[in-house]
């Protein structure tokens, strides 16, 4: 099965999915499947939209399989176009390789670290959170921040949640049943 099948299947399952979860779905990494979506757009397989991930802070794409008769999007590439990406593909290709040799130099890995967000999140099975509307947890509104703590009150795991929102910095949100986003205008003032 391609990855063009696996995306199609996935999303007759899932429609409106983020290149982020539909990658964690297919196992396929963000670059490569990103430029897939889009010239699966640009030929009128796919749609694509916009949502609020509040756990993002901004609007990411999302991805749903195009309805019958849908019109490809993407005029053919020309030569020129053609040479000028394989020329810029060669370039990045040669600039890797030199920053490999010069890591190899200095006697370090040429490995890109991790992002300081990207910490694993602990094992919190069990959450009472699990299943929840996660937009609850990011809300303004009173209401939906109160009955977010409520299901944060009786949570077995809400130390270790609390321990790993200190530890990653979260700034937004319900974490452990505190309003991290009171927290940092208190902080802040």
């Amino acid at each position: 099965m391609t990855r063009r099948d696996l995306i199609l299947a996935h999303l007759t399952e899932n429609s409106w999915e983020t290149s982020g979860e539909i990658g964690l779905a297919i196992h396929v990494n963000g670059g490569t499947l990103r430029a897939l979506l889009a010239d699966m757009r640009n030929k009128g397989q796919l749609v694509s939209g916009e949502r609020w991930a509040p756990y993002m802070g901004r609007t990411v794409n999302t991805w749903s399989i195009a309805p019958p008769g849908t019109e490809p999007l993407a005029v053919p590439e020309t030569e020129q176009e053609k040479e000028r990406r394989r020329e810029r593909d060669r370039e990045t290709k040669r600039r890797s390789r030199a920053r490999t040799a010069e890591a190899a130099a200095e006697g370090r890995s040429a490995d890109r670290q991790a992002l300081p967000w990207a910490t694993p999140v602990p094992d919190l099975r069990g959450a009472a959170c699990k299943g929840a509307d996660t937009d609850l947890f990011f809300s303004a509104d009173e209401a939906d921040i109160e009955k977010a703590r409520a299901i944060c009150l009786g949570c077995p795991v809400r130390l270790r949640c609390a321990q790993w929102a200190d530890s990653n910095g979260e700034e937004y949100g319900i974490w452990a049943g505190e309003d991290r986003s009171a927290r940092r205008l208190q902080v802040a003032s």
